[in-house]
Order: C-alpha cells, then structure tokens, then sequence
C-alpha cells in the first residue's frame, strides 16, 4: 500500500461524509458524449462520489480503488460494484468492455503510462476517457478568506504527485481529445461544519493531524467564516476542471 493510499485510508469515514461530488451539469455533459452506456468504470473512486453519480444513466457501474477502507465507507446502489484494485491493472476487465472510464482527483497519483494502456485496452471503439478533479473551494462572496487559510495552513501539507499534463500523454497512447467546457462551476451552500469536513477529506490532513494542528486550523475556519457572514449557511463557489478523449 503507497504512503498516498494509507493516508486516505485514514480519512474514509469524513471522505464518505464530507467529500463534495462534482458539477452536476459536467456529468450530464460526460453521460452525453457516450453513445454507448452499459458499463462506466471508475478508477481512483475513493467512496463512490462519481459511481453515485453515474448510476443513473449506466447499466452498471465500477468504481475501484487501492484503499480497502475506502471501499468499505463507498456509497452503495443497486448496479454499483466495487473492487480493492489498482487502476494501472485492470485484468477483471476484457478487452474492449467499457464505455466510459473516469478518474475523479486521482490520476496525478497513477502510474500515468501503465494506466494508460490499460484503459485503452478495455475501452470499447470510441470509448470515453474523462480526468477531471476538484478546485479548491471559495466562499461566492469573499474569496480571500478561505483562499488564504488554504494556501497558508492546507497546500503545504499535501504530498507530492505526478501530474506531468494528461494530453501530453494521452495523444501518444492513442487517445484523441472530446471538445468539452475544461471548467464547470456551482453555488453550493455549506455549513461551517460541512467546509471543515471536506477540509478533513484532503491529503493534507493526515500530516497536519500529525503536527498537532488540527483543532487549530478548525477554530481558524470557523472564526474566518463568522466574519463573512453570520449566516449559517454560506454559498460556496465549488469548481472543477475536465479533459475528455475517446480511444482512436
């Protein structure tokens, strides 16, 4: 099990609480580039955000991951299956089997190459490839203030990954690039408590529970909050990035 997977294995009940899932308009967008819709598999899925997402529109979806514990606290639904397995292997699945594979915040963490191969075995003629991830969430209002509290107490904690550019390596493992909007954005509103959950669902967290600091940077969060607005709720721009290919 890589350092990466453990740490995640250690924040799978908030993961599965607390972590946003995407623009709901992107995976309509994703569900209308597939001609073909019986099976969509998942790599990285962490507790199923986008399996859950997916179901509705494929016959069956599976989401894998390396993390056990993950997998154990993944959201459930009658044609979702999951599977403890790594996405550079992907020998339960027959060549040219799949309609659309999606990586969720995840393929900065693959062996990129290995991966690649693979899902252009089991994708079926015309298959989709879609990578996309989370932004780090802003208030609508008042971007600075959590902004800063990330970039000061949060991204220095987060491990190192690989992310070279996917369509550096997609084009030359035989993928061709799907025009689709590369940005997609939604106003979502959130408890205090609910944006210190997903703060707990990062990377980072594990480190800075570690150091100790964790309680410290959860007083922080909810004093910067309070200033903004004593509302409740707050709206929260919540955005995320995409790159859509089909197999050649």
């Amino acid at each position: 099990m890589t350092e990466v997977t453990d740490r995640f294995s250690k924040t799978s009940p908030d993961y599965a609480e607390h972590r946003w899932g995407y623009p709901p308009k992107m995976m309509e967008d994703l569900v209308g580039l597939c001609p073909d819709r019986s099976l969509a598999l998942d790599c990285g899925t962490g507790t199923g955000q986008v399996p859950a997402m997916l179901s509705a529109s494929f016959e069956k979806v599976i989401g894998i991951d390396q993390s056990a514990e993950q997998i154990q606290h993944a959201h459930q639904g009658e044609n979702i299956e999951y599977r403890v397995n790594a996405a550079e292997d992907l020998r339960f699945l027959g060549d040219a089997s799949v309609s659309i594979i999606t990586v969720g915040t995840a393929f900065h963490w693959f062996r990129q190459d290995e991966f690649l191969r693979e899902a252009r075995r089991v994708l079926k003629p015309g298959g989709l490839l879609a990578i996309f991830g989370i932004r780090a969430p802003s208030l609508k209002d008042n971007r600075a203030a959590l902004e800063s509290l990330l970039k000061e107490q949060i991204f220095p904690h987060i491990p190192t990954a690989t992310n070279p550019g996917v369509q550096k390596l997609a084009t030359p493992a035989g993928f061709e690039e799907v025009q689709i909007p590369s940005e997609y954005s939604e106003v979502v509103l959130k408890t205090a408590d609910e944006i210190a959950g997903w703060l707990r669902t990062t990377s980072a967290w594990p480190r800075i529970v570690e150091t100790g600091g964790a309680e410290g940077i959860i007083t922080d969060l909810k004093a910067r909050l309070a200033k903004v607005s004593p509302a409740e709720s707050k709206e929260v721009v919540s955005s995320a990035y995409i790159r859509a290919f089909r197999k050649q």
